[in-house]
């Protein structure tokens, strides 16, 4: 027992040890620019256009992931940009059937949104192949897993899409995923919206998803015309 007791220590330190040395060389240059390769090798396949830039990543490999300065353009502007995004978790919930989030960040989100003639919009565009038939959307069916999110924070800093124009925008609310059902709780959120409009607008309450259907529940909104 000493000597299977010997052997389980220095495997666990052994262990400890590889794992201090990669998220090391994860942190350095060399591993963060490995990580951001990693990751538009995954999402520039799916582009029929235009580009994508990855400032930086910044995980310890258990509990907290970020991206640094997310950005999409076509040839002439750029569309799509977050400062950061960071998700924190605990990884045991993995290995259940309900994956449980402690927050999720979304910060300095921008967007210079235009709809061409046919409809679609600059972003959409970016991503639209043009070959393959798009499939009929069905009903929201779920994720195949039940989903919370303790608590969500996005924040933006301009959104402008065909002449309209909102100057900030903070969202604050908890994700419950439940099959196909969705709730929002403890919802708050507030726009400052410019031209034409010039107002700001704020709501909070409860709202949902409910067999594809918009359910607002002790919703308030107010809005302010300036």
């Amino acid at each position: 027992m000493r000597m299977l007791g010997r052997w389980m220590l220095r495997g666990t330190l052994a262990f400890a040890l590889l794992f201090a040395v990669v998220l090391l060389w994860l942190r350095s240059a060399a591993g963060n620019d490995w990580m951001r390769a990693q990751i538009l090798s995954v999402i520039e396949p799916q582009m029929a256009q235009g580009t994508v830039t990855l400032e930086g990543v910044n995980t310890d490999l258990v509990r907290t992931f970020e991206l640094v300065g997310l950005e999409f353009q076509d040839e002439t502007t750029q569309i799509v940009r977050v400062d950061r995004v960071a998700v924190t978790m605990s990884p045991l919930t993995l290995l259940s059937d309900s994956i449980g989030i402690h927050s999720v960040v979304i910060d300095g989100f921008s967007a210079n949104l235009v709809t061409d003639e046919s409809g679609t919009v600059n972003l959409s565009a970016l991503f639209d192949v043009g070959e393959v038939p798009a499939a009929p959307v069905g009903a929201y069916q779920g994720i195949g897993s039940d989903l919370t999110i303790d608590a969500i924070d996005f924040s933006a800093t301009t959104i402008a899409m065909d002449g309209m124009r909102i100057e900030s925008l903070r969202v604050n609310a908890s994700v419950e995923l439940a099959g196909s059902a969705v709730t929002l709780r403890d919802l708050k959120a507030s726009a400052a919206v410019g031209e034409p409009m010039n107002a700001t607008v704020s709501l909070h309450g409860t709202a949902g998803l409910r067999d594809g259907d918009l359910v607002l529940e002790a919703v308030e909104l107010s809005d302010g015309v300036s």
